[in-house]
């Protein structure tokens, strides 16, 4: 059995494991499913296999925007007098929030 690399690659299919609020445009749902499409170090993608809005007219809005893909970027919690820069990077938002999976299909 391989073990996955302990960061997220492109290709690499994942599940959310709790709600992602995207702004006022979206909150994805947990077990969502979706593929890694772009990795930098400034934020991981993720196109999503489910629509992120049971509204079509949203919908229609979040593909136009964002593609169907969720972007994780660092967050900037305000920073105490200790510590500068971001609190947490793109990479601890993303695992927070996903779980890699196989990305073989379900058999029937």
């Amino acid at each position: 059995m391989n073990t996955p690399p302990p960061f997220p690659v492109v290709g690499q299919c994942i599940r959310l494991r709790q709600y992602v609020p995207r702004f006022n445009s979206f909150l994805a749902k947990p077990g969502m499913t979706g593929m890694v499409i772009s990795v930098e170090e400034h934020a991981l993608v993720a196109k999503m296999d489910q629509p992120l809005s049971d509204n079509p007219r949203m919908q229609a809005i979040i593909e136009e925007e964002f593609g169907n893909c969720i972007q994780w970027y660092p967050l900037d919690f305000p920073p105490t007098a200790e510590e500068e820069g971001y609190s947490v990077t793109a990479l601890e938002d993303f695992l927070a929030d996903c779980e890699r999976i196989d990305c073989a299909p379900a058999s029937a």
